[in-house]
């Protein structure tokens, strides 16, 4: 059982590096088709991390989170698309503060005596901030004649997330995300640019990218495991059955085979969950996505001041 539980791990897992290519695809292939054919692409990315990060977190509210994230993500990238000037990210912070305004009204309906109030707005928070980094990717497609930073970023991505199925411990997949970002970003930019500084500054981006991957990675990883062992905790309190009052004495009270067996369903449940809902289509969805949204502003930090 825990080696099949693993091995589906394993096979769920490449779902997140599916996701990567084909948002990889759609990114770099729009950058030829018009800045609105690459507009709908950047907005395909922020629906599909707006449907997985309420998954990711365990969100009590996953469909009010997932509507939530995509007006905000969708008003981010029409309001850098509408920019009439550089540097095109203006009206983020406006975006960003009513999306987070929402996302406490959202809480608030719950009751004041909702559980894990904090956690769960803290989680919405990161969400709202994670979705408009996404606008950020058509601002690098706008400044001018430089899409080739925006190919280069996206190989490094889907090199670097390569390496998270791995079944390896992070101190060996970390530093191999890396190093293949650096190398794919340079072999990118020696196809594209062929020049000396460009491939050196291609592969100085790619391992940036590597570095934010493989910290990604670890971080939402683990959050992943202990969101659904806590909750997941709390179900092995099995209630005691009814049994007769044993005497008191020093001698430990015998566990009714019963209860034995009630308690042995409820932890194999309990496994079984944990095991679906960390591997399912969602939480692949979330950590697919969220490397590449970050990535955006990466990407135009890096040609706003190396490129110009």
């Amino acid at each position: 059982m825990p080696t099949q539980m693993r091995q589906d791990g394993v096979v769920n897992s490449w779902l997140r590096v599916i996701i990567a290519a084909l948002l990889g695809v759609a990114l770099a292939s729009t950058t030829f088709a018009g800045p609105w054919f690459f507009v709908g692409a950047v907005i395909v990315l922020v629906l599909c991390f707006a449907y997985g990060w309420p998954r990711l977190v365990d969100s009590p509210q996953p469909m009010a989170t997932t509507v939530l994230l995509s007006i905000t993500g969708v008003a981010g990238v029409l309001t850098v698309g509408l920019s009439p000037d550089s540097p095109y990210l203006d009206w983020l912070p406006l975006v960003g503060g009513l999306g987070i305004l929402a996302s406490f009204i959202q809480h608030l309906s719950r009751g004041v005596g909702a559980s894990d109030a904090v956690l769960h707005v803290a989680s919405q928070v990161a969400g709202v901030a994670i979705v408009l980094t996404s606008a950020a990717w058509l601002a690098v497609l706008r400044v001018p004649g430089h899409g080739e930073a925006l190919i280069v970023g996206l190989t490094a991505l889907v090199l670097a997330l390569a390496t998270t199925v791995i079944p390896w411990p992070a101190r060996y997949t970390s530093p191999l995300a890396i190093v293949l970002a650096a190398a794919g970003a340079a072999a990118a930019a020696g196809v594209i640019a062929d020049t000396e500084v460009a491939i050196v500054l291609a592969a100085g981006l790619g391992a940036a990218l590597g570095v934010l991957v493989a910290a990604v990675h670890r971080l939402l990883g683990m959050a992943v495991f202990v969101n659904f062992a806590s909750n997941k905790k709390k179900r092995l309190s099995v209630p005691p059955l009814n049994r007769a009052v044993a005497p008191a004495g020093p001698e430990e009270i015998p566990v009714p085979a019963a209860e034995k067996k009630v308690l042995a369903e409820l932890t194999a449940e309990s496994s079984a969950t944990l095991s679906s809902r960390a591997a399912s289509a969602g939480v692949q969805l979330a950590l697919g996505t969220t490397p590449i949204a970050l990535s955006g502003v990466v990407v135009y930090a890096v040609e706003r001041l190396f490129i110009g």
